[in-house]
């Protein structure tokens, strides 16, 4: 049985970043709900809850039914405290970071990036923020993404785009 569209969309993700941190660290997706263990990840794929987009549904036989689907991509960047690292540099790495995985999510062919390997109808890449943390230090970042796909109604894993 084929993989469901969203699982594609992850997957093309996470192989257009693994080409670069793959030997940095580990790339996980996670799912929306569901806990991994993250201590030994450089960055982390994160589906969030998928939103149902009606006005990209299609009727047919099978009707088509659209969604989105938030996914966001978590780089952990470590505050170098040995070396005293400034405010300045760190977020200098980050707007590093975030440049540099932006550039690996839209690789040749650069003209269809956005549709995911042919999944997805359009994505969107959001503005970096800050990973929120308890302490106040700013352990790295996060990308947004927003992925709008289209399946058959009865088989999620037939892109209808």
């Amino acid at each position: 049985m084929a993989d469901p569209v969203i699982s594609r969309i992850l997957d093309t993700v996470k192989a257009r970043l693994v080409a670069t941190y793959s030997e940095a660290g580990q790339v996980i997706i996670m799912r929306e709900g569901r806990q991994v263990d993250v201590r030994t990840a450089t960055l982390v794929v994160q589906q969030m809850a998928i939103i149902p987009q009606p006005t990209l549904n299609l009727m047919g036989n099978p009707p088509a039914v659209g969604y989105a689907v938030p996914v966001h991509i978590n780089k952990f960047i470590q505050i170098d405290a040995s070396a005293s690292e400034t405010e300045e540099a760190y977020c200098e790495r980050c707007n590093l970071a975030a440049s540099e995985i932006v550039e690996l999510l839209t690789i040749p062919p650069a003209v269809h990036w956005h549709t995911m390997g042919g999944n997805a109808i359009n994505t969107t890449i959001g503005p970096m923020k800050y990973l929120p943390t308890d302490a106040g230090v700013k352990p790295g970042i996060v990308i947004p993404l927003l992925v709008t796909f289209r399946v058959s109604e009865n088989d999620h894993t037939e892109a209808r785009n």
